[in-house]
């Protein structure tokens, strides 16, 4: 796979790709090329359970499809963001409610 964007993974972690959640894949090298990187991964599993080739289209990437993968799992992170009303206070709570004012009215929209 190769890559034009800085890659911050090293070999050994595991990585997913959003768009196959129950693929697990490794990366096994990460090599700087001109400017870029060429990424060795290995796959581990979740091929849908095949035991006969072909396996179903879509169960692996095909040669040119760009492929984004990450380390962070997939199931970690939120399908849904959460009503602004409902935000938590660790991410600063409910926005306050906007009062315009005079001077909103003498921004210059130039």
């Amino acid at each position: 796979m190769c890559c034009d964007l800085p890659v911050r993974l090293a070999a050994g972690k595991e990585i997913k790709c959003p768009a196959r959640p129950g693929q697990k894949a490794e990366i096994v090298e990460v090599v700087p090329e001109n400017d870029g990187h060429t990424v060795v991964i290995q796959l581990n599993g979740g091929f849908n359970n095949k035991r006969k080739p072909p396996a179903p289209p879509g169960t692996s990437a095909e040669v040119g499809e760009t492929v984004t993968c990450t380390s962070v799992a997939p199931k970690a992170m939120p399908s849904v963001l959460p009503a602004e009303e409902d935000t938590p206070w660790t991410h600063g709570g409910p926005p306050e409610r906007y009062e315009p004012t005079d001077d909103d009215a003498e921004e210059s929209w130039e």
